[in-house]
């Protein structure tokens, strides 16, 4: 009999842990797990912590290897019928059962905030939420002074 094959769609820490757990289940699976085309995976939490502020560069943040194959090809669709997934790359795969494990998003200041749309627009107002936006903020960063910065919101709380 083959094995049940899962594919893990988002390669960050839950992607990844969901990954190895199933590899080293003892389980008939095989498992792969897709990123976003041209992305590698990468420690979420140090984003804010470590890269927008310097201490860290984006090398270090990534993530060990999830012990499955990855696939950089971002997944554009789902049918669930007939257990397909649909990729950036123009391919189509069919999977047993697929994990999302996509993350989150960042949340936006509402349009009622008087001076949002100026700040955003002069490079001044921005999320940092993915390994783009640290490098962002820390390039601002380097290039400001003196600088304040403040930022809303810390990391896990309630949606």
């Amino acid at each position: 009999m083959s094995p049940l094959t899962v594919a893990v769609i988002g390669a960050g820490a839950a992607g990844t842990a969901a990954a190895r757990t199933l590899h080293a289940s003892g389980v008939d699976v095989a498992v792969q797990v897709f990123t976003r085309t041209g992305e590698r995976p990468y420690n979420r939490t140090l984003v804010n912590k470590g890269v927008a502020i310097g201490l860290l560069d984006p090398d270090q943040i990534a993530l060990p290897d999830a012990a499955v194959p990855l696939r950089a090809d971002t997944a554009r669709g789902l049918d669930p019928r007939s257990r397909r997934v649909h990729f950036n790359s123009g391919r189509s795969e069919k999977f047993e059962a697929v994990i999302i494990a996509t993350g989150s998003r960042p949340r936006h200041l509402d349009e009622t905030i008087i001076g949002r749309d100026q700040a955003t627009d002069a490079g001044r107002l921005t999320t940092l939420h993915s390994l783009a936006d640290a490098v962002r903020v820390r390039d601002f960063l380097a290039t400001t002074h003196p600088v304040r910065v403040l930022i809303l919101g810390g990391g896990l709380g309630h949606v």
